[in-house]
Formats: structure tokens, C-alpha cells, sequence
């Protein structure tokens, strides 16, 4: 069975004035579907800069990551956020969402352009 997301010699962390930071170096997995895997760290040691990486909201420094064979890079954000969803644990101020309203917000890739929900968007399991 092929790899949903592969990491291939990845390195992550941030750049600042044309340096960068690392995080975490030289990261090497993959993950298959049905699969159920965590990713355990003290504070600080690059858990949720990995999963923002993998999700394309920050670029990898080094390597490659793959999301279904194709480089993350080559991926249209439009598709990737019918791939990936990710819920960091970051407040969000101004915004006051009930549950629904958040849960509803997976849907929006799959809405129209005034991202209208339709009874198929509420059926999804």
C-alpha cells in the first residue's frame, strides 16, 4: 500500500532574515491510510511545526514532503484542503464559533463560492 503523506529527508523549523532555525532535522516517515499514529513531544520540540508543514502553512527548510505522490508544493491550496485538515491548539481571537460552526468549517472546500452548506455537506460522516 503506497503512502499518503511521505517525508523524505525533511528538515523544519523557521527562517528569519534569510537564516534559518530548526526545529527538527532530517525527518524521514510515511503514512498509510487506516493507519492510527502519534507524535508525542515536550513542548517545544516541533510537534506542531511538523503538522503545519505537512498542511502547507509553513515550508519545510529542507526535503520533501508528499501527500498522495505529489509534492506538496505542486499541490493547489484549493485541493490540499480537501486532503488535510489540521486544528492547532493556538487561540484564535475575534471569533466567537459554536461547535457546529467549526465542525461546518471542514465543509467549505466542498461549498459553493458563497460557501453555502447543502444537505449533502451536512450528511458527511
Amino acid at each position: 500500500m503506497d503512502a499518503l503523506i511521505n517525508i523524505r529527508e525533511a528538515s523544519f523549523g523557521y527562517r528569519k532574515k534569510s537564516r534559518d532555525f530548526f526545529v527538527l532535522k532530517n525527518i524521514s516517515c510515511s503514512f498509510r491510510a487506516g493507519e492510527f499514529v502519534g507524535i508525542v513531544g515536550i513542548n517545544g520540540s516541533g510537534k506542531s511545526t511538523l503538522f503545519r508543514s505537512i498542511a502547507g502553512l509553513q515550508p519545510t527548510l529542507e526535503g520533501v514532503i508528499e501527500i498522495e505522490g505529489t509534492r506538496l508544493k505542486e499541490i493547489s491550496l484549493e485541493n490540499l484542503s480537501k486532503k488535510i485538515s489540521i486544528s492547532l491548539t493556538e487561540k484564535i481571537q475575534g471569533f466567537n464559533l459554536t461547535t457546529f460552526d467549526l465542525v461546518s468549517a471542514g465543509q467549505i472546500p466542498f461549498t459553493n463560492s458563497f460557501h453555502q452548506l447543502k444537505n449533502e455537506n451536512l450528511e458527511v460522516k
